[in-house]
């Protein structure tokens, strides 16, 4: 996926970005990822944000809808002999939900320990338990192989290669500042639920437009 809906798809499951991290993301030029984000903003597809200190873009509620048709067309292009494919891909993200409950509920007992809000937690207890959900992948792949979903490859290698640094430092359990667990596998579920045309984690709430 490229151009603009290669960016709008970035933006998704990036879900919060400043514009270096779009461009790694969509695999494009800086300068053509800034004309594609200034025709979103346009056609109010997406729309640039303060968070705290940061300036980022995100993806609007009308920017989804036309990235979930995208996908919907690309589901649809692929071969005809997987009539339950719609299906498919909904048995397969109904079966990521409990191992989205686990890895999220590890990830913020980490976070909260870290924080001093909640009683620390040892790395190796956390890698423990984001280990389980990590086999899925391997299943998930093998599907995303036999029914020609190319655009959903490559997330058990980002979370197995998380997985493996992790367990010498920990920054990359969680840390915002690299490819960590936390971050390949909040991409994946977002991507899933838009291929999936479900609801999928809001996009940042709270934050004012950004005015240039």
């Amino acid at each position: 996926m490229t151009g603009v809906l290669g960016v709008l798809h970035a933006l998704a499951v990036l879900r919060f970005a400043e514009v270096g991290q779009v461009v790694r993301r969509a695999e494009e030029p800086r300068q053509d990822v800034l004309a594609h984000l200034g025709l979103a903003a346009e056609e109010g597809w997406a729309e640039q944000l303060v968070l705290g200190d940061e300036r980022g873009w995100c993806l609007t509620p009308a920017g989804r809808s036309v990235l979930q048709g995208a996908l919907a067309a690309e589901l649809d292009a692929l071969p005809e002999q997987d009539p339950d494919l719609r299906a498919q891909v909904l048995d397969m993200e109904d079966a990521l939900r409990p191992c989205d409950a686990t890895v999220s509920s590890a990830l913020g007992r980490w976070r909260l320990g870290r924080l001093g809000a909640a009683p620390p937690v040892a790395p190796a207890e956390v890698l423990q338990e984001l280990s389980g959900p990590g086999a899925l992948l391997e299943a998930f792949e093998h599907w995303c192989r036999e029914v020609g979903i190319t655009r959903l490859l490559g997330y058990r290698a980002r979370f197995g290669a998380a997985l493996g640094r992790a367990a010498v430092d920990p920054a990359w359990i969680a840390d915002d500042d690299r490819d960590s667990c936390e971050q390949v596998w909040r991409e994946l579920v977002e991507d899933l639920c838009l291929t999936a045309g479900v609801p999928g984690p809001r996009p940042p709430s709270e934050g004012t437009a950004f005015e240039p």
